[in-house]
Parts: structure tokens; C-alpha cells; sequence
């Protein structure tokens, strides 16, 4: 095992009889590669022998590779000899590929995969150690939960091991044969639970006097946030295609004004749906009606001759709605019966 990219090659030779014809040595690197090297001009006499360094334009890459030397004496007689030997000038390469790549774990009983790969000697048998959360008061070792397999341990956090919401790292390390340490770390985040949504306008069960009203929604995830382009906004059972942007943290749709509308006067339903990065996805369903010529009360203009306080009795059948405007302060007396004919009252 040679632990440096460009090692140098020592070649002793001998010739009991005739004298060595110096000229004729010739070494190959790889010389069953596709492009073997010819390094025999970077040879230099010693005693015995000579000595060659490989050239800094051909640093061997980890891994097994093979040297040959070709010589003859002055009589012509030729040998060869060939030498294989491995070169392990790096540490292992250490990469978290799924569950905790520094992104957004869905479930809390998961796998992580940790690949593991050693181009020269190999990976060191027994040598895998792994922390989750190193340095806080939740560090555990979790390196009994890793799985061998080609190539790659598998850490399975199932049953009693299950990871909790929130923010987490792993850290893993391995050596190789050679004694090359390698390290890694992760910083990931498990979100068991949706978004949270909030309609703003109109708002909830509200009354608005347009049929081309501003609908905007907020939408919030805590953990890892959302995705924007998953939102999805329904009008009245209607898709809503056009003239919706949606944000990191709301969607609006303001619906041009000669656009055709699908909203109605009444009540009209809206639904949204929309997923964060660990793929919950949230719905928002709730209402508003509109009454065209309706103006919302101004809370802050207090009862007087011009904005009188009134009081209203309704009085009808099932869905029968009435609407007011123009009042700061406004008791409203409803009377209803069942179908038996029992009387109801009451002031809202």
C-alpha cells in the first residue's frame, strides 16, 4: 500500500553474466490500461540499479494499479517483471443521501442512508461510529442502529428510536484501511405536522359589496416552510387558474376587473390547499357572501342623529338572511318556530 499519490519507483537489477544494457529499460505504469504511462525517461542511476518518481502530470488516482520493467543485457537477452500494488492517498468518502440531507425528513421512524466508499484499501471493518444532536443534551449514539450494506449503512430510527420533531444533526465517521479518517455532518429537520392557514380577506363569513373581491390567504409552517408553488385556490368549486401569486407565507388572488367572474351574490365557499417542504398538506375551507351595495360598518363613527342605533326583528323561513350597513351598534331581534309551531326569540 503506497499512502502518496506519486510514489517513487525503485528498481534493482543484476546480470550474473554479460553486462546490463542500460539503454534498453523500459517501465510502464498500468500496462494493461488503455493508456499506459511510459515513465522510463524519468529513470535515474544508482548503485545496483535505478530510481524513478513519477511526474507530477501523472498523480496515480486511489486504487490498484501495476508497474513493469523491461530490460536486456548486451547480449540481447530480455526480462520483465511486474508488480501490482494499491495507492490509498485520500480518506473514505462519507455522504448522507436520503432521510437527513440537510433537508426535511416526513417521518419520524425513517431511514437514513450513509454511503461509504474507499477507492484505495477499503473500508475498515467495525469503524463506523454515528451521533445524532453531538453537543446538546439530547446526543445519542445511534451507530447500533446502522445497517451494513453494499456500499452504504442504513440507520432505521423505527420503534423506540423514533426521532422527535424539530431540528437535528448526524454525525458519522469512518476510517479506511490505511488509517484515513473521514468525517461528515448533517443538519435536517422532521415536521410531523401541516401548515396552518388563515383566510384574510374577506374574512371568514364575512359580507363584501364586489363580485370581484381580493381573497387572501396566510399560510405558516414553523419547521421547514412551504412549498408556494403547491397552493391551490378554489372559488365556488372552481379552479382558479389566472391572476394568483403565491409567496412564502401567502397566496393572494386579485382578479382583474373585466375578468369573467365566479363569484356570485349570496354566499359563495373558497378552498385552499397548499403542502410544506416535508409534503403535509393543509386545507382551508370557509365562506363569505356578497351584496352588492353593501358598505361594512365603520366602527369607529358612533351612534347619532346621521348613523341612528336601530333595532331589527327578522322573521322567516330556513337560509333567510338580512343584511344591514351604515350602523355602529346594531341588536338584532330574531324570532323563529319549529315545525310544531314552538316559538323562538332571542337578541344577537
Amino acid at each position: 500500500v503506497v499512502l502518496i499519490p506519486r510514489p517513487i519507483l525503485s528498481i534493482r537489477f543484476a546480470d550474473r553474466g554479460v553486462a546490463i544494457d542500460r539503454a534498453s529499460l523500459r517501465v510502464l505504469l498500468d500496462p494493461h490500461a488503455a493508456a499506459p504511462q511510459d515513465v522510463s525517461a524519468f529513470a535515474g542511476d544508482v548503485a545496483g540499479g535505478v530510481e524513478l518518481e513519477v511526474p507530477l502530470v501523472a498523480a496515480l488516482a486511489d486504487g490498484a494499479h501495476e508497474v513493469q520493467a523491461e530490460l536486456s543485457d548486451v547480449d540481447g537477452r530480455r526480462t520483465e517483471t511486474l508488480v501490482s500494488f494499491t495507492v490509498d492517498a485520500t480518506a473514505p468518502m462519507v455522504q448522507i443521501v436520503a432521510g437527513g440531507q440537510g433537508g426535511v425528513e416526513s417521518d419520524a421512524s425513517g431511514t437514513i442512508r450513509v454511503t461509504l466508499a474507499d477507492a484505495g484499501t477499503g473500508i475498515a471493518a467495525g469503524t463506523f461510529h454515528a451521533v445524532l444532536d453531538a453537543g446538546t443534551p439530547c446526543e445519542r449514539d445511534v451507530t447500533d442502529l446502522g445497517v451494513l450494506w453494499p456500499g452504504e449503512m442504513r440507520l432505521s430510527f423505527a420503534g423506540g428510536a423514533a426521532l422527535s420533531e424539530g431540528r437535528h444533526t448526524l454525525s458519522v465517521s469512518i476510517d479506511d484501511n490505511a488509517g484515513h479518517t473521514a468525517g461528515f455532518t448533517s443538519a435536517f429537520f422532521v415536521d410531523l405536522s401541516p401548515p396552518t392557514l388563515t383566510l384574510v380577506a374577506p374574512a371568514p363569513h364575512s359580507v363584501v359589496g364586489t363580485l370581484a373581491p381580493r381573497i387572501e390567504v396566510a399560510y405558516t409552517d414553523e419547521l421547514c416552510g412551504v412549498e408556494p408553488s403547491s397552493a391551490k385556490v378554489w372559488v365556488n368549486g372552481v379552479p382558479i387558474l389566472q391572476d394568483v401569486a403565491a409567496g412564502p407565507e401567502r397566496l393572494v388572488f386579485d382578479p382583474a376587473p373585466d375578468a369573467p367572474s365566479v363569484v356570485m351574490e349570496g354566499q359563495n365557499t373558497v378552498a385552499v390547499t397548499v403542502r410544506d417542504r416535508a409534503g403535509h398538506e393543509a386545507r382551508l375551507d370557509s365562506d363569505f357572501s356578497v351584496s352588492i351595495g353593501f358598505e361594512p360598518i365603520d366602527p369607529s363613527i358612533p351612534p347619532g342623529p346621521e348613523n341612528p342605533e336601530i333595532r331589527l326583528a327578522l322573521v322567516g323561513g330556513a337560509g333567510q338572511e338580512g343584511v344591514v350597513g351604515r350602523c355602529a351598534r346594531l341588536p338584532i331581534l330574531v324570532k323563529a318556530a319549529d315545525r310544531q309551531g314552538h316559538p323562538r326569540a332571542g337578541v344577537l
